[in-house]
């Protein structure tokens, strides 16, 4: 069975009069363009990883968007996040916990037939929830709570202001490592992040301490 994606929408109006309401430009919060990398840290360790996302790739119908994060005292490799973009809409296509040559891939590697969507492309609005269906019947839901603000230690004179996402699953042991919160600010990304599964998972927010851009596209 392939996955399947649904999408739900909050009431967001009490008012025939109400004015339309667009939402927000999602995928603008999620930095897929260029050539990136940010240093994070967590208040709950003395740890800190490095995320690195290479020049996107096109193989003539989607774009391919790789997020590497890295131990920064070890320079080990926790965990690759390849996302496929089709048609403007990008979605998870594929995890990899540890470097690309883990073995056995079986256990190691998740690839998903269609991609984990976790924001609609182009707008959501606040309370809306993105649902992926996956081969194996797991329910992944992303829901976009609301606009936020997302302070953090790289540049702290600026007024910081996030898209915050739960990505949850229905099944309680569930693999899929990116569940958890992930807050998003446009156009660096996320700001803060606390996963609940996968090689992340510390029980405290990961919090944004450098990033740096490169326009290599």
């Amino acid at each position: 069975m392939q996955p399947r994606l649904l999408i739900f929408f909050a009431a967001l109006a009490c008012s025939g009069n109400a004015p339309k309401y667009s939402g927000f430009p999602t995928y603008t919060y999620f930095a897929f363009d260029g050539v990136r990398e940010w240093t994070y840290y967590s208040e709950s360790t003395d740890r800190q990883i490095d995320v690195f996302k290479d020049a996107s790739t096109y193989d003539g119908s989607a774009y391919t968007h790789t997020f590497e994060y890295i131990d920064k005292d070890s320079n080990e490799t926790l965990m690759i996040v390849d996302w496929k973009e089709s048609n403007g809409q990008p979605g998870v296509q594929r995890i990899t916990i540890g470097d690309r040559e883990c073995t056995p891939q079986e256990t190691c590697v998740s690839e998903y037939s269609e991609p984990i969507i976790v924001a609609r492309s182009p707008n959501m609005v606040p309370a809306s929830t993105v649902e992926t269906v996956l081969d194996n019947e797991e329910v992944i839901s992303s829901t976009f709570n609301s606009s936020t603000d997302c302070d953090n230690d790289w540049n702290q004179d600026q007024e910081w202001t996030c898209l915050h996402f739960t990505v949850s699953s229905s099944d309680e042991n569930s693999t899929v490592s990116i569940l958890g919160d992930w807050w998003m600010a446009n156009p660096w990304g996320p700001s803060w992040f606390q996963t609940t599964t996968g090689p992340l998972a510390f029980g405290e927010k990961w919090i944004l301490a450098e990033a740096d851009y490169i326009n290599a596209e």
